[in-house]
């Protein structure tokens, strides 16, 4: 069973990580820092690969696909979209800094 498997192993990590809190760190510290160093590039390319495809899928055929029946009109305008979009993205900001800022001035990072 996936569930009862993944189960399992979230708790023997939540328990290592009560239990052995030094090592958990200092085994989270080493890991993050080897991420950081190793696949920064990674990430950074993958972001700009993301936004060329984008931009293709816009100027290709597929940019003026209609996601609905054929007589059908949209019910908002781009910039609308944009802006419903920019908002989500101020919102999924917020929601994360609201939480993980404060954090991490209280942890001293």
């Amino acid at each position: 069973n996936v569930s009862g498997f993944s189960l399992l192993f979230i708790i023997a990590f939540i328990l290592w990580c009560i239990l052995a809190q030094e090592h958990a760190k200092t085994s989270f510290d080493t890991a993050k820092t080897w991420i950081t160093m190793t696949f920064t590039w990674l990430y950074v390319g993958s972001q700009d690969i993301w936004a060329i495809v984008i931009i293709a899928i816009y100027f290709s055929k597929y940019g003026n696909m209609k996601l609905g029946s054929d007589d059908s009109k949209p019910e908002y305008n781009d910039g609308t979209w944009f802006a419903m979009l920019f908002a989500c993205g101020v919102g999924v900001g917020l929601f994360f800094f609201g939480v993980a800022e404060p954090i991490w001035h209280y942890t001293g990072s």
